[in-house]
């Protein structure tokens, strides 16, 4: 296991480097108000595409291995074709901004998402990581080519080298994915009621823990505009960095969990998840909470002062929200679902409370003390449901009291292949 964590971890560092360059090169040639378009578009493509994984999604990596591929293909690709174009006349008739670009977007991303899935349903860390990790290179590579070699500083270019990187990949695990096909015969109606059971729950809990994540961005944009978003999404970016960690053992934590169904092993490897992201988190955070103001306007440019005193507001909300993503994946690995839809609900409405507080008062700073709330509020959530559902004690579960020593050592890893 632990292999398979630095493996991804790697890549997924490699992922965020790039991710973070592209954040850098947007706010420097597109300004605070260039970068907070992306920001917005980004998030709104990422809401359509948990509209379309109702049908499969994330909970691909708890079916892949159990029911055959093709028609897990099939009906995964009518259901997000089928909601393209049911939702682009809705944004087109309300003339939502990049209405044709947040909907291409989603689809493609989410075809490619589906292949990723089931790559990891089949143990394919490697092909996954380095396929994920190529659409950033694939992207920054297109990316810079326009900016800088065809002169074009436009926020719809960014739009298609994004695409351009999102189809070069999925043709690839596409053909991978056709590699694993399974032996037995189930009907198409019963993969799409398997897919909706798991789908619809998982989506739900995704997209009410997207909002907590990024609702704040749509807030900021109706009350302060484009630039504030801009100032306030480069300003948390830094933070996000930091979740590479959590999420490159997640990954590996979800597939393994999936792929057994002893209890204590779940246990095990989920305390474990926990261990492992919660120090190195906690250490990257102390040294981000250093950066004085001046390093983050050399880096991203002129609009972006007073960034420090918005990442000191959110850092302590990211260092403990890192474990709420092993805690989520813990429940969503044994096919309990609705832990995550409920209490990212909760998560959100603690978040709106505090933004219409906290946001009039002290405006960005405010935000990210929602943010930060809301954050802490959903891990103790997840901690607590946890120790209930695993009769795990609370000494083994706060990260605070688990000493390093002996952390990485090959035994704690053995059983666990």
């Amino acid at each position: 296991m632990l292999s398979k964590i630095i493996h991804t971890f790697l890549f997924q560092g490699i992922s965020a480097i790039l991710g973070f360059l592209l954040v850098v090169i947007t706010s420097q040639e597109l300004g605070a108000e260039g970068k907070g378009q992306i920001s917005l578009f980004t998030a709104s493509f990422t809401f359509f595409i948990n509209l379309c994984q109702m049908v499969g999604g994330s909970a691909l990596i708890y079916y892949g291995n159990r029911i055959p591929i093709r028609p897990i293909l099939i009906l995964s690709y009518s259901w997000s074709f089928l909601l393209t174009i049911i939702i682009y006349p809705i944004l087109f008739y309300f003339k939502v901004e990049y209405a044709f670009w947040i909907c291409m977007t989603g689809f493609v991303y989410n075809l490619l998402s589906i292949n990723l899935s089931i790559l990891l349903a089949n143990q394919k860390f490697e092909l996954h990581n380095w396929l994920k990790t190529s659409i950033y290179i694939f992207h920054f590579c297109i990316f810079l080519f326009i900016i800088y070699v065809l002169g074009i500083k436009k926020m719809d270019f960014y739009c298609v080298s994004l695409n351009i990187s999102l189809l070069f990949v999925w043709i690839f695990s596409f053909v991978k994915v056709l590699q694993f096909e399974s032996a037995k015969y189930i009907d198409k109606l019963t993969v799409l009621k398997t897919l909706l059971k798991g789908g619809v729950t998982t989506q739900i809990a995704n997209f009410f823990s997207l909002l907590t994540v990024r609702f704040n961005l749509y807030i900021i944009a109706f009350y302060l505009g484009d630039a504030e978003v801009g100032r306030f999404s480069n300003a948390i970016a830094l933070g996000e960095i930091l979740w590479i960690v959590n999420n490159s053992v997640s990954i590996v934590q979800y597939a393994k969990i999936s792929a057994h169904s002893n209890s204590k092993f779940h246990k095990l490897i989920t305390i474990k998840s926990l261990r492992l992201t919660f120090f190195p988190v906690l250490l990257g955070s102390l040294l981000i909470g250093l950066f004085p103001d001046s390093l983050f306007v050399f880096i991203f440019g002129k609009d972006f002062q007073g960034l420090h005193k918005i990442t000191s507001c959110i850092l302590p909300g990211i260092v403990i929200f890192s474990l709420s993503n092993i805690f989520a994946h813990y429940f969503s690995g044994i096919g309990k679902f609705n832990y995550s839809v409920w209490i990212s609900i909760l998560g959100l409405i603690v978040l709106v409370v505090a933004d219409f507080v906290f946001l009039p008062i002290w405006g960005l700073k405010g935000a990210a003390l929602a943010g930060s709330i809301s954050y802490i509020f959903m891990t103790m959530s997840f901690a607590i449901c946890f120790k209930k559902e695993s009769n795990v004690s609370w000494r083994r579960i706060l990260i605070p009291e688990l000493k390093l020593k002996g952390l990485f050592k090959k035994s704690n890893f053995k059983n666990l292949a």
